[in-house]
């Protein structure tokens, strides 16, 4: 309790010899997050963010549709955007103050919660376009066999995978600040842009999955080759497509729209 106290009122030492004014910062980026943050005035020229995040309904799906692909790639977005949940968004950097209006360079860390069932994955159209037709019938023909009562006792097609993708973000943005009657309330609306600097995917599942595939194509139905079914169920080479997809063609565009508050503004002496 001490260590929080001393902590509390360094910091307010600090804001009180340096800085000007602290904002607390609440809105939404279209079409990645809502946040809430903190805006950090050391002068009338220069200013810091810091702010937290959530991808939620409709960002989830909506972000994909402004990241541009080739159209080879147009399958790959879509298993992404099917698949992805919710996420979350650390962001902070720096802005050049011009009157109302400011400059910044800023990055943001994103980490994007993607799951689907076994069932869902299989049939989605980015594993499919991959496989001949007749590796299409075999796949249909395993799927087929798993979803009977006996095939159901080798593999539960209901359980899921999850993807996890940590992205690393360094953006450009400029923004203009709209100051209320009120003067601890004003509006703030920026349009900024991001580019990927690294980009890593977890994968979580069975990882039993391909084997169990692989012995019923090879038992259950003879002279079938399995090896480019299981290469396009290979979960984990997937992360590493969606790292590529991201590191190629991870810019996203962003409209920020928020309400800041005042919280403290150093008394002029």
């Amino acid at each position: 309790m001490k260590k929080n106290l001393l902590l509390i009122a360094a910091f307010l030492f600090l804001l009180d010899g340096y800085g000007q004014e602290l904002r607390l910062r609440l809105g939404t980026e279209f079409p990645l997050q809502h946040y809430i943050g903190v805006n950090y005035q050391f002068n009338p020229k220069f200013s810091a963010d810091l702010s937290y995040g959530i991808v939620d309904s409709p960002y989830n799906n909506e972000l994909y549709d402004w990241i541009n692909v080739p159209s080879k790639f147009q399958s790959r977005k879509e298993f992404l955007q099917e698949l992805t949940d919710d996420g979350s968004v650390v962001a902070f950097g720096g802005n050049f103050h011009k009157n109302k209006w400011y400059f910044g360079l800023h990055f943001q860390y994103i980490q994007l919660n993607a799951s689907g069932s076994y069932d869902q994955i299989l049939n989605n159209d980015l594993v499919q376009e991959e496989l001949s037709s007749s590796e299409q019938i075999l796949l249909d023909s395993v799927l087929t066999l798993l979803r009977s009562p006996i095939g159901s006792f080798v593999i539960n097609l209901d359980n899921r995978v999850a993807m996890e993708t940590s992205l690393f973000q360094m953006g450009l943005k400029v923004g203009r600040q709209f100051q209320f009657k009120n003067p601890k309330w004003s509006m703030n609306i920026e349009l900024g842009l991001t580019a990927n600097l690294h980009a890593t995917t977890e994968t979580y599942y069975d990882r039993n999955l391909l084997n169990r595939i692989e012995f019923l194509a090879n038992t259950q139905f003879t002279g079938s080759s399995s090896e480019q079914i299981l290469e396009n169920l290979n979960f984990d080479e997937r992360g590493e497509q969606v790292n590529e997809f991201f590191r190629d063609y991870g810019y996203i565009p962003g409209l920020r729209i928020g309400f800041s508050y005042l919280l403290y503004k150093k008394k002029e002496k």
